[in-house]
């Protein structure tokens, strides 16, 4: 690069900051194969995100497809990150050629938007194993741009490109993207909002919706999803039912009956579909499924899907966080609870379990699982979360010493472990609990 063309990089990138007072990076376009050269984010969460081998290819593509569109359209980007935060890009030719592309944004496009990120804390520590300390420090510096005001953002840092940069007559035709890589918004789908009070079939039906902004609406009912079994998992029961109450509400301002029912189901596994992985198995969502499908089908009002419905939440919100030892009445798994109860603080093996009840220990193991639907791991873990929680709310042992407290000789894992239980570090807890 010439220092002239530098030059003028540099100050379109230093007017666009003060002004705008947000970070904007420039990346030379280096393309290998089908995927662009990333650039240096400025967003913390989304440098996390990027840190895990998932994040970090989920992320290049994403990248790479809204790059090669916003170069094959000579127009700015605006993309949902994979994060959840808006960032738009912004194509740089010079000569009658591509040349690179400034990326700025990183927002939450509302406070509303914000909270629902930092809700996502248990999801990020599960699925990509980012500490729940690190995402909610991350979370702290993400910037709020109102959903109105981001396409001037967009717009300015393109115009000051076009301003500055002299980018020639000609432009490229060959380059390819694949638009299922990413979603775009443009500006009317920016300020589009739906109405809370439409019924879920009006926005499938109509065709007033663009296919783009539909993929939006999907796409903002699993974020809800997801801050649904958030809450749950933190005991903020309260803040789940209202944001289940919202999505549900789609159903329940159906014209009929029939329509109701066939919304009410849809939505519902939309919600219940964000439960189900490989790490996190509950044979009980099944049945909880087929039973709330009977009950759907045998309502004969809206109350009574209301009420179908209000019961699938209390079924799910108890199989997330109901005392372990109230479950079983199995003789064997009674006698491995109250092992396991007596013993949390040691490190305990299947093998001891199994020796104090004269039984082998992979008969023990099915046994278990077969009268509980939950592993002997799982269950040790959750009776050391209990006790972890007690201690922390009850007494005043410092944070550090309750892991060997209940049994965790690995301190980082029983930060983990807390976080991915509860859905909030152990100082939090105890912060929140304070302030009561």
């Amino acid at each position: 690069m010439d220092s002239q063309l530098k030059q003028k990089i540099d100050y379109v990138a230093s007017v666009y900051q003060e002004i705008t007072h947000l970070e904007c990076h420039y990346q030379s376009l280096e393309i290998s194969g089908s995927e662009i050269a990333q650039p240096d984010l400025c967003c913390r969460v989304c440098q996390l995100f990027r840190s895990t081998k998932q994040g970090s290819s989920s992320c290049q593509t994403q990248i790479s497809s809204a790059v090669m569109a916003a170069i094959a359209d000579d127009c700015w980007k605006v993309v949902v990150c994979r994060t959840g935060l808006l960032d738009w890009i912004v194509p740089v030719f010079y000569g009658g050629n591509p040349i690179g592309y400034f990326i700025s944004g990183s927002i939450c496009n509302s406070d509303e938007s914000k909270k629902e990120l930092e809700a996502q804390v248990n999801l990020f520590s599960t699925f990509y194993s980012v500490s729940p300390e690190d995402f909610e420090a991350a979370c702290e510096l993400v910037q709020v741009v109102q959903k109105d005001q981001v396409r001037f953002f967009a717009r300015l840092l393109f115009d000051l490109c076009r301003i500055h940069i002299p980018a020639g007559k000609e432009r490229p035709s060959d380059l390819k993207w694949d638009p299922s890589k990413t979603v775009f918004f443009e500006e009317e789908e920016l300020l589009e909002e739906f109405p809370r009070d439409h019924p879920l079939s009006q926005r499938v039906y109509s065709n007033s919706f663009t296919s783009r902004a539909m993929e939006i609406f999907w796409k903002s009912i699993e974020v809800k999803a997801n801050s649904i079994f958030a809450n749950i998992m933190s005991k903020r029961i309260l803040e789940a039912h209202i944001l289940y109450d919202e999505v549900m509400s789609m159903a329940y301002c159906e014209p009929n009956l029939v329509l109701m029912r066939t919304s009410a189901e849809t939505l519902y596994h939309i919600i219940t579909l964000t439960r189900y992985n490989k790490d996190n198995y509950d044979i009980r969502f099944y049945r909880l499924t087929y039973e709330t499908m009977q009950k759907l089908f045998e309502a004969d009002s809206a109350d009574g899907i209301k009420q179908a419905m209000d019961d699938a939440f209390d079924s799910m919100s108890y199989y997330c966080v109901v005392d372990p030892q109230a479950i079983s009445q199995s003789p064997v798994a009674i006698s491995v609870v109250e092992f396991l109860e007596k013993n949390y603080q040691h490190n305990i093996k299947v093998e001891d379990i199994a020796k104090s009840i004269h039984m082998s220990p992979a008969y023990v193991s099915r046994i278990f699982k077969k009268e509980t639907n939950f592993t002997i791991k799982w269950w040790l873990n959750s009776i050391r979360m209990k006790h972890a929680q007690e201690l922390l709310l009850e007494t005043n042992i410092p944070i550090k010493d309750i892991g060997p407290a209940v049994g965790y000789s690995d301190m980082r894992g029983f930060y983990k472990m807390f976080a991915k239980h509860f859905g909030v570090t152990c100082s939090e807890m105890r912060k929140n609990a304070l302030m009561e």
